[in-house]
This record gives structure tokens, sequence and C-alpha cells, in this order.
């Protein structure tokens, strides 16, 4: 039996479904209107609310107000920490993943 060396990423942050995908989508993307990550995730304002800051109050994302013509828009935009943080993350998980025999 090989050895397997590889523990889970332990970084708290992710460990909830939510912030994972918006962490994906921020990854992918560097930044979304909120409004479009709300539809996205089909969450309401309180609950994405509540992982949003969660991610903030860890310099994740940060967000900002802009103002199109008629309305006030909330951009999510990925930091440079939670991109090299998820980054860190998603290659750990991945060695997890290459370790796993699906024979």
């Amino acid at each position: 039996m090989k050895k397997n060396n590889a523990i889970l990423p332990s970084d708290e942050i992710f460990t909830t479904s939510i912030r994972l995908t918006i962490m994906l989508i921020l990854f992918s993307h560097k930044k979304i209107l909120l409004n479009e990550l709300k539809d996205v995730l089909q969450l309401s304002s309180g609950n994405l609310d509540h992982h949003i800051r969660k991610l903030l109050n860890v310099d994740y994302i940060t967000t900002r107000k802009s103002f199109f013509p008629t309305r006030p828009l909330t951009i999510v935009e990925i930091t440079s920490k939670g991109h090299e943080n998820f980054k860190e993350y998603l290659l750990k998980m991945k060695e997890v993943l290459d370790q796993i025999s699906l024979d």
C-alpha cells in the first residue's frame, strides 16, 4: 500500500461550498458584480452577505461601489492574497486527488 503523505488542505475559509464557489468564480474571472454573484449562486442577499464578509475579513476579496447612470453597483474582486492562497489550496487539493486510485 502506498503511503499517503498528502493531507487535506486546511484553510477553513473554503470549507463551505458557497465560499469555495465564490473563490472559484473570482479565481477564474477576477471580478464580478455582486448581483450577478447572487443570481449565479441563487442566494438571498443576507446569506451572500454573510459569506462575502467572511472572505473580506481574511482579505481574500474586496468590494467597491461603482455608479452606473441610474444605480449603484457593487463589484467583488479577488485580492492578490486571495488569489495566492486559493491557488495554494487548489494545488494541495490536486495532490490529494492525484493520489486517489480510481481502479
